[in-house]
């Protein structure tokens, strides 16, 4: 419920030039109160909210192609590799595609074998860290450009 309205608001900044936009106002707004929604009437709060995680998970996905998309119409920067939101934004898609299987599943791979949960534990661990190094690599760009 948190990390959903930065990451749209980031986005909004990148894709729209504008803080806060009218789309990610509504956007957040639809999917706070689904939030809500689901915590009150659906799922348990003793269960891994994994229909709202995966809906954010999906509306991340398509900020980060869309903003990549929006680099290459544009093409006003001169090199990818030195561009701090482009790492960024590889980091984000990276861990919310190779997440999306964990988040899809995660309650009932936890039904089907405690061994089976810890093997996709690893993995989403290894996308983690590679999500970190990118995110680092794109603070040190970022650090480098000023």
């Amino acid at each position: 419920m948190v990390t959903f309205p930065i990451l749209v608001l980031f986005y909004s900044n990148l894709i729209f030039k504008k803080a806060v936009s009218r789309f990610s106002i509504v956007l957040i707004s639809i999917f706070e109160f689904y939030n809500f929604i689901n915590l009150t009437f659906i799922q348990s709060i003793y269960e891994y909210p994994d229909i709202t995680r995966t809906i954010a998970t999906f509306v991340v996905i398509v900020l980060c192609i869309w903003y990549f998309y929006r680099v290459m119409v544009e093409a006003k920067i001169m090199s990818l590799w030195d561009e701090a939101t482009i790492w960024i934004n590889g980091a984000l898609l990276v861990y919310y595609s190779g997440n999306l299987f964990f988040t899809v599943l995660f309650n009932v791979i936890l039904e089907y074998s405690r061994e089976f949960s810890k093997i996709t534990v690893i993995s989403f661990s290894v996308i983690l860290a590679l999500f970190y190094a990118l995110v680092t690599v794109g603070f040190w760009k970022a650090g480098r450009s000023r």
